[in-house]
């Protein structure tokens, strides 16, 4: 069976890495996929060689940022379409960045994309139950028109890893994050704020984005010398920061809506590493993981408990390792390759045998 994959957002992207990764393992697969820089241009790409593709094949799948792509395939796709959903247009533009008012033009063009690109699919993946019931009542859909597939990550890339032993008794909390509102940064800063008083704990946050400025500013304004800025690294050098810190925080901290459906895609690969990782209380956290069992919960936009659970798994090694432990299995059983892959072949082949 011949595959094509297209995407919207680039081929490397951890999302549609994975799909790709898995759908090549057991499909031959044609990629239409494009990396230039500028979105429209891409889209313009892409439209162009699927319009003109002459390669035969038996089903389409639709990568993540591919909602303008669904609108193109009642013209260039004659097989059945899977379409990786992931966000809504609407929810990100309107809702969670508030780049657009949900009145306006334009917000209201996000939501029919979200509705047109979903029913022009024969399959529409989700990435947990909580975001399944959202989209549901938003996009006025049938729970059967959205399949869950959990986010998970590469686990040949994210594995439990030994690391030289520490020269001083720290604990490092690490937290990662493209700085968007929904992420929740500033209340990892207020709870490193509460733990000033504690040298033992630092704090290491990676990554760069709209809010990066304001929060490192505030960080000045504070005098938080238990905080280390760092500038994005390549994902391939991510899990040597994992491995060597105490503490993940995976989030979701923000109350903004979207944070509440959704899983981090960070939670995956710190649970994938066996690493204790604290995780905002919500909805969606809870399909995969047990509080106290395998992660801590915390009161999503709660600076003051979040300050106290990493104080908790700051000085109780064994419950870190207890939490480690466990999280490790929870990931294998559920997000790893082996346990997303036969669900993927099972919604192929299922739509493969009804076309």
């Amino acid at each position: 069976m011949r595959i094509l994959f297209t995407c919207g957002r680039e081929p490397a992207y951890p999302r549609n890495a994975l799909l790709l990764k898995m759908l090549k393992q057991r499909y031959d697969v044609l990629e239409i996929t494009e990396n230039c820089r500028s979105l429209p241009l891409r889209y313009i790409k892409l439209s162009w060689r699927l319009l003109t593709n002459q390669i035969p094949y038996d089903i389409a799948f639709i990568g993540f940022l591919g909602h303008p792509l669904m609108l193109l395939s009642p013209y260039v796709v004659k097989s059945p379409v899977v379409f990786d959903m992931f966000v809504s247009f609407y929810d990100t533009l309107c809702l969670d960045r508030a780049w657009i008012s949900p009145q306006s033009v334009a917000g209201k063009l996000s939501l029919w994309l979200d509705k047109t690109a979903t029913r022009k699919a024969s399959a529409t993946l989700i990435d947990t139950r909580t975001h399944r019931d959202y989209l549901v009542n938003l996009l006025n859909l049938s729970p059967y028109q959205l399949t869950l597939l959990f986010v998970g990550c590469d686990d040949t890339i994210f594995y439990p890893r030994n690391t030289i032993g520490k020269t001083k008794p720290s604990i490092k909390i690490l937290y990662y994050s493209s700085y968007l509102p929904l992420h929740g940064t500033q209340i990892v800063l207020q709870a490193a704020y509460h733990l000033r008083s504690y040298p033992q704990i630092h704090f290491k946050v990676i990554g760069a984005g709209v809010q990066a400025q304001d929060i490192e500013q505030q960080a000045r304004k504070l005098r938080l010398s238990n905080v280390e800025f760092s500038p994005p690294i390549p994902l391939i050098d991510l899990p040597a920061e994992i491995a060597s810190a105490d503490i993940c925080l995976g989030g979701h901290f923000s109350t903004i809506p979207k944070a509440t459906h959704v899983i981090a895609g960070k939670t995956f690969q710190c649970i994938a590493m066996g690493k204790a990782t604290i995780v905002g209380d919500n909805l969606a956290n809870h399909e995969l993981l047990t509080p106290q069992h395998d992660a801590l919960f915390c009161p999503m936009g709660d600076d003051v408990a979040l300050a106290q659970a990493i104080l908790i798994l700051a000085e109780d090694g064994a419950l870190r390792a207890h939490l480690g432990n466990n999280a490790l299995k929870t990931f294998q059983e559920h997000a790893s390759i082996n346990a997303l892959r036969p669900q993927l072949y099972q919604i192929i082949e299922t739509l493969s045998a009804c076309s």
